[in-house]
């Protein structure tokens, strides 16, 4: 199976910069969270880095602006469908954790 489409769940610092690292390298990659507010944040962050790599040189404003193309935010976990791999970056609540984990069993292919 070939990874094209990247979930990550948890646009908290950590998911946001799990999101960022896989856009950049050329992944598509769903951002998911539980509320606009807390995808939003996670989005304007990576904007906000790949921002100051354009400022020091390290990537062109079309590369960042590619490496944003290639990010969507969503609340809903059904979007997970067609991606081949999820990431979970969630709070660390075990009981949201196994909640998670149990939707997506029933949303994702078995592989």
């Amino acid at each position: 199976m070939q990874v094209k489409k990247i979930m990550v769940i948890g646009a908290g610092q950590m998911g946001s910069g799990i999101a960022q690292v896989a856009a950049k390298v050329g992944y598509d990659v769903v951002i998911r969270d539980i509320k606009d507010e807390f995808v939003e944040r996670g989005i304007n962050g990576i904007k906000k880095n790949l921002s100051k790599e354009v400022e020091k040189g390290r990537m062109t404003q079309a590369e960042m602006d590619e490496t944003m193309g290639r990010i969507k935010g969503t609340l809903d976990l059904a979007d997970a469908a067609d991606c081949q791999l999820i990431i979970e970056a969630a709070i660390e609540n075990m009981d949201i954790k196994k909640q998670i984990f149990g939707e997506l069993d029933k949303i994702c292919p078995p592989e």
